[in-house]
């Protein structure tokens, strides 16, 4: 394409001349707005700066090419000229007063880094323009490699989404699904068309929505990865557990989440606490510093504690005063020797209530490596009234 009239064209002249800075309104009033002029303003109107539309030739000189550049890319993304009238004097006056509409009023979908080349290459100031034509050129021509770049990036991004067992999605940042991965529909049998545009919130149960409408609003306000659990419906109504990782992708203006089928490991879970809690024995978790990380219902009956004040707590918090100091070296010993020692092997040990009350104890061990790490479950059972019951020898 040849561009034969960008509207920068302008003739030197005498700024002394009779009629260099005052125009003939009359004459300008019926030229046509479309039409290039001649005499002391030469140029298209809907394409001057205001320097050329006051005849300020004095003013002329890269920043009012740039302008007239950023003219043409106005109407390139617009389909019309930044400035429009009923006359050539009404599009003057408009180029020299108002400014222009955003490109995207006009045209929705217009990419927002484009529309800020594009006006700032329209300001009424020269001092605010880019300094060149070149640099409004370099700067459409980082867009478009930067675009290829991106769309590289997604050609990338849907092998991977085609690939993968996980559940991949790109939201925008209110939560809305742009696109999705196949395992979708392999585990929750939606099609992409079911879920284009829709929020998140809406396949998942009422209780859990508060929770996911909070994450995906956090992460996409604070910029920072997050990532927690929720149940989803599938198309066949039945609920699955996901865990879900977001990661805000902020020069896309999106959220990049990954959804993992955790439900098996939930059902364990629920099974294991089930088998926890009624347990005849009272059941305490440590992790290999000694810390507490779990008890059932019968510690807090057989210690007197409240589960809170037992958690994160070390458990010499249930062992006799006289024993607290060797004890830690003991754990440390199970822990590099990883045994078994089931219950009743008649060690003769003590355990401390709340209340400060020791009592006899039997204590079984047993190691159970977890998906954070490997921890050491006790169950205790107190043995008192079976020693004050059996037969003296």
């Amino acid at each position: 394409m040849i561009v034969i009239d960008w509207g920068l064209a302008k003739e030197i002249i005498d700024q002394d001349s009779p009629g260099a800075e005052d125009l003939d309104q009359s004459w300008l009033a019926s030229a046509s707005p479309v039409a290039t002029l001649a005499g002391h303003i030469l140029g298209t109107p809907a394409y001057m700066a205001p320097e050329q539309a006051t005849g300020r030739v004095d003013l002329i000189g890269p920043v009012t090419d740039v302008y007239g550049l950023a003219a043409i890319l106005y109407e390139v993304l617009s389909g019309q000229p930044p400035f429009s009238g009923q006359s050539a004097l009404e599009v003057l006056q408009n180029v020299k007063n108002a400014a222009p509409v955003p490109p995207s009023s006009i045209v929705p979908g217009v990419p927002a880094a484009l529309e800020q080349i594009c006006l700032q290459g329209l300001t009424k100031e020269q001092s605010d323009r880019p300094a060149s034509a070149d640099a409004i050129g370099r700067a459409v021509r980082d867009w478009v490699s930067d675009l290829a770049e991106r769309r590289q990036a997604e050609d990338e991004r849907d092998r991977f989404f085609a690939l993968s067992l996980d559940l991949l999605a790109i939201f925008d940042q209110s939560g809305r699904f742009r696109q999705i991965s196949p395992a979708w529909e392999r585990s929750l049998g939606y099609r992409r068309e079911q879920l284009a545009s829709r929020p998140l919130t809406e396949y998942v149960p009422d209780s859990d929505r508060a929770t996911v409408t909070q994450q995906l609003s956090d992460a996409a306000r604070r910029q920072i990865p997050s990532n927690f659990e929720s149940r989803v419906y599938g198309v066949d109504g039945r609920q699955r557990w996901m865990s879900w990782n977001i990661t805000p992708i902020a020069k896309e203006h999106c959220l990049y989440v990954v959804g993992r089928d955790i439900t098996e490991l939930k059902l364990s879970q629920q099974l294991f606490q089930g088998v926890r809690q009624s347990a005849p024995d009272a059941m305490v978790m440590i992790n290999p510093q000694g810390q507490i990380v779990m008890v059932n219902h019968q510690m807090e009956r057989v210690f007197g504690y409240i589960e809170s004040e037992m958690l994160g707590q070390q458990v010499e918090l249930l062992v006799p005063e006289e024993h607290r100091e060797q004890h830690p070296a003991h754990v440390a010993e199970f822990f590099a020797k990883m045994a078994v020692r089931p219950m009743g092997s008649r060690l003769a040990l003590q355990a401390r209530r709340k209340d400060g009350v020791n009592f006899p104890a039997e204590i079984s061990l047993s190691p159970i490596q977890t998906e954070s790490g490997l921890l050491v479950a006790a169950s205790v059972r107190n043995v008192a009234d079976r020693i004050r019951e059996a037969p003296a020898r």
